[in-house]
């Protein structure tokens, strides 16, 4: 099942000596979806234990996916000289290189990108963070 998705930003040589490069970029995936759901459970079970409504679920879910969101803006400051190193000189006959364009990847992958995992570290970060401030009565 290919659970990622990407969009891939391609460069070419301007003097056309065959050198691209694409730039794969995360999206929100079923993944992300699937971690933001599972960590939603946890602070369910809590809310349960402290008598709130069942429905206070969809709430603590949308809390989870803006954090996913925030994971996102986080990452991309985090990635920004990664993802743009390579990208101006051409490696083989040293002309600059061009943004050929973007373009979303049609089939998805089952493997992660490196960028899938920093989001997924920056999100688990950004969850510790909460229970933490949870467990010291700051929320």
């Amino acid at each position: 099942m290919r659970f990622f998705r990407h969009t891939i930003a391609d460069y070419t040589c301007t003097k056309h000596c065959g050198y691209h490069r694409s730039v794969p970029g995360a999206n929100l995936s079923l993944f992300h979806v699937i971690a933001a759901a599972t960590a939603t459970i946890p602070l369910w079970v809590l809310s349960l234990r402290e008598h709130f409504p069942w429905y206070y679920f969809v709430s603590i879910l949308a809390g989870e996916l803006l954090l996913v969101f925030l994971a996102g803006i986080a990452s991309s400051f985090l990635l920004t000289p990664f993802m743009t190193a390579g990208t101006s000189v051409c490696k083989k006959c040293g002309a600059p290189m061009f943004f050929a364009g973007r373009h979303f990847d049609p089939l998805g992958s089952s493997r992660p990108h490196w960028t899938d995992i920093v989001i997924f570290v920056v999100f688990v970060t950004l969850n510790v963070a909460v229970w933490v401030a949870l467990a010291r009565g700051s929320i």
